[in-house]
């Protein structure tokens, strides 16, 4: 929710984080180098070690927010009521304007996608917010993340609501390691050069001890009864190269189990 078409600059950000404790989030801030502007007032923020829950609603809130880019991390923290319900979302709208009323420059919010969200073909706004499709009507804009490498922790940017502007296309950058070196993401594919993908799924406990299984020379049959399931599924993995040993010559984290 955008406030600030006027160009001036904000007096402050205030994050405000019910989900992190204070010691948890003094680590991601360190590394990005945000120490400097928590102490000098210009960063403002409230985690979860805070002793009291103030609402959204509270003056104090209001004041702080005048003047100030406000971060909610997660929107689900500062939800009264069901996600799934369009009243409650509304609810949930007003209060984010009467913060507008009081100052804010902008609201941004972390929310939720559904569970499907992380193999779903389609990346649009009706995809990515979980909940009411009254609070995706609510947006100026909306930024969908798809994680698509974990281990390097390369992520998928799209804008799925444009509001009276025309956005980048799709980009990817990647985090490691350049979070831990720099505190900050790189650029991996430029807007329009990345490639939508999504996270490669784990091998199941049941693929992992088939292979395992398989390096010992046991048939395929065998594998299936040790394993639970069909001599079909087995013969399946074995058809798409499953059955082989990692690339690394490991085999997965699965123990072999244990025949008696």
């Amino acid at each position: 929710m955008d406030n600030a078409s006027d160009g001036q600059k904000s007096e402050r950000v205030v994050y405000l984080v019910p989900e992190v404790s204070l010691t948890g989030f003094k680590k991601r801030a360190g590394p990005c180098g945000l120490m400097p502007f928590i102490e000098s007032g210009k960063l403002l923020v409230r985690t979860l070690s805070s002793v009291e829950d103030i609402p959204l609603s509270d003056e104090r809130i209001r004041r702080a927010a005048s003047g100030a880019h406000v971060f909610l991390d997660t929107c689900t923290r500062f939800f009264d009521g069901d996600e799934q319900s369009a009243q409650d979302a509304k609810k949930f709208a007003a209060t984010l304007f009467a913060l507008q009323r009081a100052g804010a420059r902008t609201l941004t919010g972390a929310h939720h996608s559904p569970k499907a969200f992380g193999v779903a073909d389609s990346i649009s706004l009706e995809a990515v917010l979980r909940g009411s499709g009254d609070l995706g009507a609510m947006l100026s804009t909306c930024w969908a993340v798809r994680q698509t490498d974990p281990k390097l922790n390369k992520i998928y940017v799209k804008n799925v609501k444009p509001r009276d502007f025309e956005p980048v296309e799709p980009f990817e950058i990647v985090g490691r390691p350049w979070i831990d070196k720099e505190g900050c993401f790189h650029m991996s594919h430029m807007p329009g050069m990345a490639v939508r993908t999504n996270a490669p799924k784990p091998d199941s406990d049941e693929l992992m001890a088939a292979r395992v299984l398989k390096a010992t020379g046991i048939p395929n049959r065998e594998i299936a009864e040790q394993v639970g399931v069909t001599i079909r599924c087995v013969q399946k993995w074995e058809a798409a190269n499953k059955l082989r040993p990692k690339a690394n010559g490991s085999t997965g984290e699965f123990q072999t189990p244990n025949p008696d």
